[in-house]
């Protein structure tokens, strides 16, 4: 349980020194649209009742965090973990997630979205999307 504690308290500090600056690069890029690179990618969603609530960072996706912070799932030879990973939906929205996780069925141009709910999951299915990464 201590361990839980120190790793939760570790990963909110380097989210709260990075997050002012990660929050700038995103209104900065979501302001300039035009000028984004999109790539497509497969995407697909998962939840931590299929794989476990710790992410290959060693983040715990059950915490009350999680509930802020949008996760994804990356090949690491794609997308580099950490980066921010800008996916932007059929009807518009662009939301940012965070390369925090891997997957053995992660390969290449496919992205895996961190979401808390099964069913939800599960009605995402497999989508083609732009996104757009930032390192």
């Amino acid at each position: 349980y201590q361990i839980s504690q120190i790793r939760y308290l570790e990963n909110i500090s380097l989210l709260s020194a990075n997050y002012n600056e990660l929050e700038s690069k995103y209104q900065e890029l979501k302001s300039k649209d035009s000028y984004t690179e999109w790539q497509e990618f497969t995407i697909t969603a998962y939840t931590s009742n299929e794989c476990g609530t710790i992410t290959y960072c060693g983040f715990e996706l059950d915490k009350n965090y999680s509930k802020y912070l949008n996760v994804c799932a990356v090949d690491p030879l794609e997308i580099k973990l950490g980066s921010i990973v800008l996916v932007k939906f059929e009807n518009g929205e662009i939301k940012p997630y965070v390369a925090l996780d891997t997957g053995y069925a992660i390969k290449g141009k496919r992205i895996d979205l961190y979401m808390t709910d099964l069913n939800e999951a599960i009605n995402f299915g497999r989508q083609q999307l732009e996104v757009s990464i930032l390192e």
